[in-house]
């Protein structure tokens, strides 16, 4: 199965904000679209997985731009 989503970030924000911030809104934007798979029928554990992949890119970028 194929599923193809789009993020929304604000784009005035996105284009005033630094590095880190910007990777915070991707990620964040990412995480609102993992938490509506279930209206599409996506497994929990499968949102599960994705998240705990969100969870660990955040720790590493977050940390790498500090």
């Amino acid at each position: 199965m194929d599923l193809d989503c789009r993020i929304h970030i604000d784009h005035d924000r996105f284009k005033e904000v630094g590095e880190r911030e910007k990777i915070e809104m991707m990620l964040d934007a990412i995480e609102r679209s993992i938490k509506m798979m279930s209206k599409y029928k996506i497994i929990q554990g499968d949102q599960d997985i994705l998240h705990g992949v969100l969870t660990e890119v955040r720790k590493k970028l977050i940390n790498t731009t500090e």
